[in-house]
């Protein structure tokens, strides 16, 4: 079974009504054809960041990574996982997985103020369970201050138990022809003073950001 068939890390927030398209992500378990989308410009972000930010992990942490193969789980043939490396063990401590980020600024003050956003840990704890290793390092970069922040996430048997149960119940919904329900809003899932304080925190960012270009800006024709 290909990976287009089954549930993987970034699918787990759809799946858990946080983020995403259920429709399409149902559609696409049942092969349906769907129109090509372009890699958005987080995507490519990421994507261009990843090796730079495993450099400056594996820096820190005095330890190396490997590729880490795509798997799956024996009793969830429903899911797949995908980690962006693995971390091999080093004395006593044991190997895990890897997962880096290079999310807006937004998402950055967010996750500084309450810990990593509930679609990331969502998506962490989906590669937890399949690769059974005991913890994952979660790497953002801050693209802005081009600082990296890691948190080490370890297994949660109750978030685990619950994706489970959400992830087969989509699967089989999937083959059985009973659409989802569409997600709930955004304003639905995050409390409103977090939402407030991440909102305001990202326009003071932003502010900043505007700041320095207009600075830069004018060195350069003053030159």
């Amino acid at each position: 079974m290909t990976n287009q068939a089954t549930i993987g890390p970034s699918d787990a927030p759809i799946v858990m009504g946080i983020s995403g398209d259920a429709r399409a992500l149902w559609r696409r378990l049942r092969g349906e054809p769907l129109p090509e989308q372009p890699p958005t410009p987080d995507m490519q972000r990421d994507a261009a960041l990843q090796p730079i930010i495993l450099r400056m992990l594996c820096e820190r942490l005095g330890r190396e990574t490997v590729f880490a193969l795509e798997t799956v789980h024996r009793d969830w043939p429903w899911a797949h996982a995908q980690a962006d490396a693995f971390l091999l063990p080093h004395g006593a401590r044991p190997p895990a997985i890897v997962q880096v980020l290079a999310p807006r600024p937004g998402a950055v003050a967010r996750a500084l103020i309450d810990g990593p956003l509930a679609e990331w840990t969502v998506q962490v704890q989906h590669q937890l369970a399949i690769y059974a290793v005991p913890y994952c390092f979660l790497a953002v970069l801050d693209v802005v201050s081009w600082r990296l922040h890691q948190w080490k996430i370890e297994p949660d048997a109750a978030l685990q138990a619950e994706l489970a149960r959400r992830e087969k119940d989509f699967w089989d919904s999937a083959f059985a022809g009973s659409e989802p329900a569409v997600a709930p809003r955004a304003e639905d899932i995050l409390d409103t003073e977090e939402a407030v304080r991440a909102a305001q925190v990202y326009v003071e960012l932003e502010s900043m950001l505007n700041e320095a270009r207009r600075r830069i800006r004018a060195l350069y024709l003053r030159a």
